[in-house]
């Protein structure tokens, strides 16, 4: 069983939806859309060999317009997300899985004109309204409008901007009177996360510092459903560990619930971001260490292990693991006798039953299932799982 969604009224039709391969389930209603995700992974449950599905809990906000951060691509002119019958890109003028302070930035930004063939981009729009775009496009394009100038400043004057693969600050020097791409990372508060306070039960948002092409779930509102699906599972913990720990977004609402907090994770710009956070003068930062990872260095976890083995010793720990789409891998294969907790965030029903497969194998049971429905429109789902150790 679990939790229904009223079924309410099919969307507006979307122009876009006959070609563009953004939403394959456009023109469902929001209550079967659900249905349909928690049967499926139901029946992928119990098809190999898991048991009895739990009940699964739907935490769902609305049915579009979740999106603080669009990720599209720009080839010859048209600037959206490719078509689903052809080797093209639709060009989107808008799309209502956007946030409307998103969806007006992409009507700004699009009013602009473009002379690159093949580009990335990514917009964002920060809780405060703050405005943002990367620019992941080749050299020679680079080269061109910071030549040329003119667009850049212009969108300068609209938002702050990143550019190329190295996430390079743009920026106009007063002094020279010209644009210049400075290598050092450029900060600012583009997400937020949230934190209880054990006694009250209250929460207080959090701004996490991070870059513009930094990791981030897609937005904001719909990100507060899952940290509360996460942070409903802390209690009074010893040790978390947070493998995949990014900016922090699930690391630091772990702090007022335990001694001590590894934030762990392989992208040195996330964590250098969660480390401008916690200069942020906060008496809970204390019990934070963030260290950057290897996740697929031969031996990574078994380091790690050794190491929180010599600090902690038999004392309990409790995982946070918010894996790639690949899921956790090798991190699963053989976890330590001293974690007696996992929670599980994972995007990719595929890849989620392959790691749970692994720890039912190790003796851990499910004890708690959650679709958060991060993605409406689409197949794709936020399952959120906590596992204990079957003797514990």
């Amino acid at each position: 069983m679990h939790t229904d969604v009223p079924a309410g009224n099919p969307p507006p039709v979307c122009e876009y939806q006959a070609r563009c391969s953004g939403c394959s389930y456009w023109g469902i209603s929001l209550g079967a859309q659900i249905n349909h995700k928690t049967d499926g992974l139901r029946q992928e449950w119990e098809s190999i060999g898991l048991g009895p599905c739990p009940e699964i809990e739907v935490f769902s906000l609305a049915d579009r317009g979740l999106r603080d951060r669009l990720d599209f691509r720009c080839e010859n002119g048209a600037f959206g997300l490719f078509d689903r019958n052809r080797d093209e890109v639709v060009d989107l003028e808008r799309c209502l899985q956007l946030s409307d302070a998103l969806a007006q930035w992409l009507t700004e930004f699009r009013a602009h004109r473009f002379g690159f063939r093949k580009a990335t981009i990514r917009l964002r729009v920060s809780p405060e309204g703050r405005r943002g775009v990367w620019l992941d496009l080749p050299n020679e394009d680079v080269k061109k409008l910071m030549d040329d100038g003119a667009l850049l400043r212009e969108l300068l004057g609209l938002a702050l901007v990143e550019i190329g693969q190295r996430r390079k600050h743009l920026d106009f020097d007063e002094a020279e009177g010209r644009l210049r791409l400075d290598k050092t990372p450029h900060f600012a508060t583009w997400t937020r996360t949230w934190l209880k306070d054990p006694e009250s039960g209250g929460t207080r948002p959090l701004p996490l510092w991070s870059r513009i092409a930094d990791f981030s779930q897609p937005g904001d509102a719909i990100n507060r459903v899952l940290v509360g699906a996460v942070a409903r599972h802390f209690e009074r913990e010893n040790v978390v560990l947070d493998w995949g720990a990014g900016s922090g977004n699930l690391s630091l609402p772990a702090l007022p619930f335990a001694r001590e907090v590894w934030a762990l994770d392989h992208d040195e710009s996330a964590l250098a971001g969660l480390r401008r956070t916690c200069a942020e003068p906060d008496p809970l930062f204390a019990k934070l260490r963030v260290e950057r990872v290897d996740f697929h260095k031969v031996g990574v976890f078994d380091e790690i292990n050794r190491r929180a083995r010599a600090r902690f010793g038999t004392e309990t720990q409790t995982w946070i693991v918010d894996p790639p789409r690949s899921g956790a891998g090798a991190l699963f294969f053989e976890v330590p006798d001293s974690v007696t907790k996992i929670i599980s965030v994972s995007c990719f029903q595929d890849s989620f039953l392959q790691d749970s497969f692994e720890l039912t194998r190790q003796g851990f049971r499910c004890e708690s299932l959650a679709l958060v429905d991060q993605f409406p429109q689409t197949h794709h789902g936020e399952w959120v799982s906590k596992w204990t150790r079957a003797s514990s």
